[in-house]
């Protein structure tokens, strides 16, 4: 049966009948927030409706076509994630998920997300994984961004919500693209490997002289960096000519630490010095949520 420790604090467990009660009370709570981007909220009005679709979950688990697992915080259910059955041919499948609106800004989804795609990678076997969002929906769109997903183009009128259609971004994950977890070997990452394209990143905010970007093996649910453009080995080897290409790193970190904290309710700005840096080159880490390994 799936189950996954997130952290201490949140897990992943397959949803069973006897949820249904919470499972409805969740969906009631945030019925206006669910509502703008799910099609079925309107068509769930009583706690038998929330039975009927875990019942047909099971029946979708025991037929070997997926899973839906409730997501749980603090011995809450925050939420659902699971598959939308599974391509067997072709070894692929896409991930659906949503959260309770009081449990946002815990970094949840994108770990609860990191484990759904291990599971399927490691335990499954697929080969391909997608994730599709609305074209307005941000904070969906901020997730398969931030575990790596390439946005594969758009489908146009590919949903109806209620009185309208909405396009849909396509992101796509190929299981060769997860299963190089390592960082190549080098003194300077940032340089080698970032700046010169080598290693493709998804970016966050650029300027002429800095770039932030989601971290290719986060550490934490949302994990971005932001470096200069220039090498510098640290942040104690700043010299009085970098007080311009400062100013301007920090105007970037405050600009992706204010839109982390908005979106998230929490961050912090991590840089190393030392022993404690792996890659010389001068790199700040705003990140939030639980470490995830």
């Amino acid at each position: 049966m799936f189950s996954s420790i997130l952290n201490n604090d949140a897990e992943l467990r397959l949803l069973e009948v006897r949820h249904a009660e919470r499972l409805f009370q969740l969906t009631d709570r945030s019925r206006n927030y669910l509502r703008e981007w799910l099609p079925w909220v309107d068509f769930t009005k009583e706690v038998s409706h929330t039975k009927a679709f875990i019942e047909g979950t099971l029946k979708q688990f025991g037929n070997n076509n997926g899973f839906q697992a409730g997501i749980w915080y603090k011995g809450e259910l925050a939420g659902v994630i699971g598959l939308h059955g599974i391509n067997w041919a072709n070894k692929s499948t896409t991930i659906g998920y949503w959260l309770g609106e009081e449990f946002q800004g815990k970094g949840l989804m994108t770990s609860a997300c990191q484990a759904v795609i291990n599971y399927c990678f490691q335990e499954l076997g697929l080969k391909r994984i997608e994730i599709r969002a609305a074209t307005e929906n941000y904070k969906s769109q901020a997730i398969p961004e931030r575990l790596g997903f390439q946005k594969e183009g758009c489908v146009r009128s590919s949903e109806f919500l209620y009185d309208r259609y909405v396009d849909h971004y396509v992101y796509g994950l190929v299981k060769e693209e997860r299963s190089q977890p390592e960082a190549p070997h080098t003194e300077d990452f940032y340089c080698d490997e970032v700046l010169s394209g080598k290693t493709q990143v998804t970016k966050v905010v650029e300027t002429e002289n800095v770039l932030a970007y989601y971290h290719t093996r986060p550490f934490w649910p949302v994990h971005i960096v932001a470096i200069p453009k220039k090498h510098i080995s640290s942040f104690i080897t700043l010299n009085d000519t970098d007080q311009d290409l400062l100013l301007e790193l920090l105007g970037v970190i405050k600009e992706v630490a204010s839109k982390v904290t908005e979106e998230n309710g929490a961050c912090r700005i991590i840089t190393n010095l030392g022993d404690y840096q792996d890659s010389k080159h001068l790199h700040w880490h705003i990140v939030s949520g639980e470490p995830m390994r």
